[in-house]
């Protein structure tokens, strides 16, 4: 699986990583998004996942995600889970499961 196309993807990330990323053809989304971050995420801080969440500005030029924060609209919702990292689905699995429980269940 990770060897298919493995020329075509290291052409796209340097790409990226020399351009940047254009999020200017990505819709803005109008649903609700649920974003889900650990407070100890020494990856991607916190930080980025207030501005990622708020303001609409571009916070992290290398990561398509974060180069379309403008795109996920005025109805996403942050999440910060206690004592974990960057892999808090693993590191505290009852919270995440409890925020994802609740944000399907508000959405229906």
């Amino acid at each position: 699986m990770y060897k298919d196309n493995r020329n075509e993807r290291v052409n796209m990330l340097n790409e990226l990583l020399v351009n940047g990323a254009s999020a200017d053809s990505l819709p803005v989304l109008t649903q609700e998004t649920l974003l889900i971050w650990g407070n100890q995420d020494n990856v991607f801080p916190t930080y980025l996942a207030h501005q990622l969440n708020s303001s609409g500005q571009t916070v992290y030029r290398l990561i398509i995600l974060f180069h379309a924060t403008s795109h996920l609209g005025k109805k996403s919702r942050l999440e910060i889970v206690k004592d974990a990292g960057h892999v808090c689905q693993f590191e505290n699995p009852d919270s995440v499961n409890y925020l994802i429980e609740n944000f399907l269940l508000e959405s229906n």
